[in-house]
């Protein structure tokens, strides 16, 4: 919001509210600050961040259809930023000591004891994340509900046995 010779002032970021939004509260920091603590500008160098969306489905879902519904979601959201944020990219990498990267969506697929794990990555405005990645959700939920053989998976627990019990029956006399 403003820099004098001493101070910043910025709006904060995050702290009670999810995702990066403004919460309202203005913050003034020195500016001796920036020589013992990290500054993070998510626009500076590049305007967009790689963000997530994990999806657990059960075993016996058709995983594979999951997979491609995320993937369609996420070129989707993505198409008409990818070539902007690729160029962006490669002048970065130009600049920055960086390993080579894509922009285009990738799913991730990890099998836990519960359920498989599918994780979409994709690039996203860095300014529109939140947006976005709702955007997304609400999307991925129609599609996922919309496919019989896909079923979202919870934290369950089975119980698989019992010790004996026995029954005591208290005698009159």
């Amino acid at each position: 919001m403003d820099i004098s010779l001493l101070r910043t002032t910025v709006m904060e970021v995050g702290e009670w509210v999810k995702a990066d939004q403004y919460t309202g509260r203005v913050v003034t920091v020195a500016n001796r600050t920036v020589w013992v603590s990290p500054v993070y500008n998510f626009t500076q160098h590049w305007g967009y961040l790689w963000d997530e969306i994990t999806l657990p489905i059960t075993y016996e879902s058709d995983w594979q259809r999951a997979a491609e519904i995320m993937l369609e979601q996420g070129q989707t959201y993505t198409k008409e930023l990818q070539a902007d944020a690729e160029a962006k990219l490669s002048r970065m990498l130009d600049r920055f000591p960086l390993k080579e990267t894509k922009v285009e969506p990738t799913l991730y697929l990890a099998m836990t004891d519960n359920w498989i794990e599918l994780t979409l990555r994709f690039v996203v405005d860095a300014q529109e994340r939140r947006m976005v990645k709702g955007q997304l959700h609400r999307d991925l939920l129609q599609h996922i509900q919309a496919e019989k053989k896909i079923a979202v998976a919870s934290t369950t627990i089975e119980i698989v046995g019992f010790p004996p019990m026995e029954s005591t029956k208290a005698t009159s006399e």
